[in-house]
């Protein structure tokens, strides 16, 4: 004869509260977004849906290609055009993404907090 329990589960499921987003992306949805990684990986496309770990999905996404010499620049032409890899639909883990931004009503701005090379010696001379 064989004797079996059954242990209750003292952390039911049934309790817990359903993972909140930690943002609001359906403002977002069908919308172009462009999202950097961890790591550098920069990719554009069209979100198409999302879930609470920030898992997000991409259609007619591309990669920006990045600079060979500087991984943190885009790779350019001569004439300044960025160079691009379609990927399609892409699944990107949430857990590896750096930063989500929408492409419509943005533009990119010089970095104010970077210091050029002639800022400290231009101090040192006033004074």
């Amino acid at each position: 004869m064989s004797k079996t329990t059954q242990h209750e589960d003292t952390n039911a499921t049934s309790t817990r509260k359903p993972r909140e987003n930690i943002l609001d992306l359906n403002q977002y949805l069908g919308k172009a977004v462009i999202i950097k990684f961890i790591g550098g990986r920069e990719v554009f496309g069209t979100l198409r849906g999302f879930d609470t770990m920030m898992n997000v999905v991409l259609d007619d996404c591309s990669e920006f290609i990045r600079d060979n010499e500087d991984h943190h620049k885009r790779k350019t032409d001569d004439n300044n055009k960025q160079y691009i890899r379609k990927l399609g639909i892409v699944v990107c883990r949430g857990t590896s993404l750096m930063h989500l931004c929408p492409l419509d009503n943005t533009e990119e701005i010089a970095n104010p907090f970077e210091e050029e090379e002639n800022d400290g010696n231009e101090e040192n001379e006033e004074e």
